[in-house]
């Protein structure tokens, strides 16, 4: 090799490292819809370029290929060292015995904090570390696969993966974006590793991205398995809300928990409340460790009257797939029994939550009450605010104006705070509003904070988060303390068949959002302005009679147009269907975006087989031309120089079928002279001459059986004779790593 090529091929690897960093920079964006920030990012870029840059630097000076990968895997350690262990290390850089240990702590903080936090998650030391070493470890692998393998398409593979975990936790987030970007630096690490000339690459990416946008319309829905228990489960997360939607629009039913009770229709569960309404989200107020509150008694639930009646009910929880620490629990509880761990009350909420242990696993046995006021007792409490409660009046300076002057509209002339509170929770029952829980996000008004808000309004369709966090501040601008409280809905009963006891199943889809008000003498009272989903509260008189209301609102879903049909049910029975705003089950909207990550996947995995395929269609069009007769010598010919291509085979440069053949001696096939005759009796004697297909395939198979392992799976997954067509001589970069 002569200088000029020595550096030709140095440069090459340059930029082949280069399109590798970038390719793998991109694709840990798409990480950014399920984390917050940027700190993380940019942690795992180091890292990652830390080791192509090492691996890049050591391929210019050593030949050897073990040497690169080796450089790079010592500068992943200790890239990883310096940005999460640099206090547990030598000097800082250097890892010893303690700092391996501080990497066991971090992997168990980065896992707990995963199952403990909804997403978008934030990035604490666990989380970034984790991120941090699988960047180093992705650089790693897909350096080898491009430098030391000699298979750039191949590095498509581990950039598919990452791109595709946003749409693996959360389908519903899946975004063609970082798909579309990642693809494109893909496309370019095709470029330069393989040469592939940039017409082709642009026409094949074009082709991908369509594809991509197109086909989902044309494939029948995913449906989930029915009663499926897999999955990643649901957390209660510090602040549940911000998950909620996404548990909802989960592609897969995820059965939560279970339980049995004594109470009549079964139980809200409520994890916590959110009370500080800032402007961006609800969420909880200042939650302190209260080491001197057992949960083996909890005091009565705020604000309660001695003339109001309490119902006393008895409920034991399973819990399947939840995580996190808050525990469900129905309010108010008076006591919680079974639990491992230490686990306490909050003073505010009266919600139950550990600093120490986790939900998963957990069986729990609760007491706990429920007022039963009658509408008298709440109307008695008339408009007065109790001192103490500024705080559940509070409202964000930017929220939109349409908040305060609908909440005027609809409830303002109402005498008392409790007609007020009918008032509005009739009026997003009403035919005006839609339930849909991808409606918000088609529409970018996802989310509780107050701009939200002001969009929710006006687009009048939501899900129990929108609906919640609207009446909860509209009651508040109407002076009546309110707050969220999140967890689930009653579920889904059945009966055992054995013992005859009725057993609640609380899925992902029961994950639910509602607003308390605060009336003295009854304390919080629950409330439910999302249609479709739960039932309000049965007072002791009747609410006043609403024509546009369902009477049975608990089974009843809003429809846009009185004469909408009935939807064709299509979830599991027992779960409850959810109408988007067209009537249409909102079911169907789930069991669709899983589509959107099957076809993104089918799309990366057809750009990295095109190769493949192409390769095992001509073969298949040769062998079936030979097949008949009039079949040509040539295409035996050609049949055998592509094997030969494809295995890395040197003599491809040979003018001559002959000096071809003569590079080919080393198999020493009858066959082979065979086929080269009769390619030369035809060009002589310019008609087809027969072959026989037995030939060609003993021929094929000797060049296959002389090549190495690797070879063989390059040639039959990134065959060289089909990337040759978009440059020629392709396969002259084979023939340096033949033998």
């Amino acid at each position: 090799m002569t200088k000029r090529e020595l550096r030709e091929r140095r440069r090459r690897a340059w930029l082949l490292s280069g399109a590798v960093a970038l390719a793998l920079l991109v694709s840990l964006g798409s990480l950014g819809r399920l984390l917050q920030g940027i700190e993380w990012w940019l942690q795992a870029a180091f890292a990652g370029i830390a080791v192509l840059a090492a691996a890049a630097g050591t391929r210019a000076v050593l030949r050897w290929p073990f040497w690169p990968t080796l450089a790079g895997a010592v500068a992943g350690i200790v890239a990883v060292t310096v940005t999460s262990a640099p206090l547990d290390a030598f000097l800082g850089i250097v890892p010893v015995p303690e700092t391996f240990a501080a990497f066991r702590e971090l992997v168990a903080r980065g896992e707990e904090s995963i199952a403990s936090q909804a997403t978008p998650a934030r990035a604490d030391e666990g989380i970034r570390f984790l991120v941090t070493a699988a960047a180093a470890g992705i650089a790693l692998v897909v350096d080898a696969i491009a430098h030391w393998f000699r298979s750039p398409a191949l590095v498509g593979i581990p950039l598919l993966i990452i791109v595709s975990v946003p749409s693996v936790v959360h389908p519903t987030i899946a975004d063609p974006l970082p798909f579309v970007l990642a693809a494109a630096c893909y496309l370019l690490v095709l470029r330069v590793g393989a040469r592939v000339q940039s017409g082709a690459a642009l026409g094949l990416g074009a082709a991908v991205v369509v594809a991509a946008l197109l086909v989902p319309a044309m494939l029948p829905p995913v449906r989930p398995a029915q009663g499926a228990g897999g999955g990643s489960g649901i957390t209660t997360g510090l602040n549940p809300i911000l998950d909620l939607g996404a548990d909802l629009r989960r592609s897969e039913e995820v059965v939560a928990l279970t339980y049995t009770t004594t109470a009549p229709g079964g139980v809200y569960l409520r994890t916590t409340s959110l009370d500080e309404f800032s402007g961006p989200t609800w969420s909880p107020g200042d939650v302190d460790e209260y080491p001197d509150n057992p949960v083996d008694a909890i005091p009565p639930a705020p604000g309660r009257a001695g003339d109001v009646a309490v119902d006393r009910y008895e409920t034991t929880v399973q819990s399947v797939l939840l995580g996190g620490r808050w525990l469900p629990v129905p309010y108010a509880p008076e006591s919680v029994s079974g639990l491992d761990g230490d686990w306490y009350w909050e003073p505010e909420a009266l919600a139950v939550r550990s600093e120490t242990a986790g939900v998963s696993g957990q069986d729990w046995e609760v007491v706990s009450t429920e007022a039963r006021p009658t509408q008298e007792q709440l109307r008695a409490s008339g408009t007065n605010t109790p001192a103490g409660f500024e705080p559940y009046l509070r409202l964000p300076d930017e929220l939109p104006d349409i908040v305060r002057e609908t909440a005027q509209e609809v409830a303002g002339a109402e005498a008392t705070s409790f007609d007020r509170a009918v008032a509005l929770q009739r009026f997003f029952r009403g035919p005006a509003f839609s339930y849909s829980e991808l409606a918000p996000v088609r529409e970018d008004y996802d989310g509780s904070g107050a701009e939200v808000l002001g969009e929710f309004l006006e687009e009048r369709s939501g899900y129990c988060v929108h609906f919640s966090s609207a009446m909860a501040a509209m009651a508040r601008s109407l002076g009546i303390p309110a707050r969220i409280s999140v967890g689930f809905a009653p579920g889904q009963p059945s009966t055992d068949s054995e013992t005859d006891t009725r057993i609640y199943t609380v899925s992902s889809y029961d994950a639910h959002a509602w607003p308390e008000l605060w009336f003295e003498g009854a304390g919080w009272v629950r409330f439910e302005p999302t249609p479709g989903r739960g039932a309000p509260q049965n007072f002791a008189q009747a609410l006043p009679d609403d024509p546009t209301t369902p009477e049975n609102e608990a089974t009843q879903a809003p429809t846009t147009a009185p004469s909408a049909p009935a939807p064709t049910p299509t979830s599991t029975p027992g779960v409850p269907q959810q109408l988007g705003p067209d009537g249409s089950a909102a079911q169907n909207d789930r069991e669709t975006s899983n589509a959107w990550m099957a076809v993104f996947v089918l799309a990366g995995l057809l750009v990295l087989a095109a190769p493949a395929i192409a390769r095992l269609a001509r073969r298949s069009r040769r062998f079936a031309a030979l097949g008949r007769a009039g079949g040509s010598a040539l295409d035996a010919w050609d049949e055998v120089r592509d094997t030969a291509e494809d295995h890395g085979r040197p003599g491809l440069g040979a003018p001559t079928p002959r000096e071809f053949a003569d590079s080919l001696r080393d198999i020493d096939s009858a066959a082979l002279d065979r086929l080269r005759l009769a390619l030369e009796l035809e060009r002589f004697a310019e008609r087809p001459v027969d072959v026989d297909p037995a030939d060609v395939r003993e021929v094929c198979a000797a060049i296959a059986q002389r090549a190495s392992f690797a070879q063989r799976i390059r040639a039959v997954l990134m065959p060289a004779s089909v990337l040759s067509r978009f440059v020629p001589r392709l396969a002259a970069r084979a023939d340096g790593s033949a033998g």
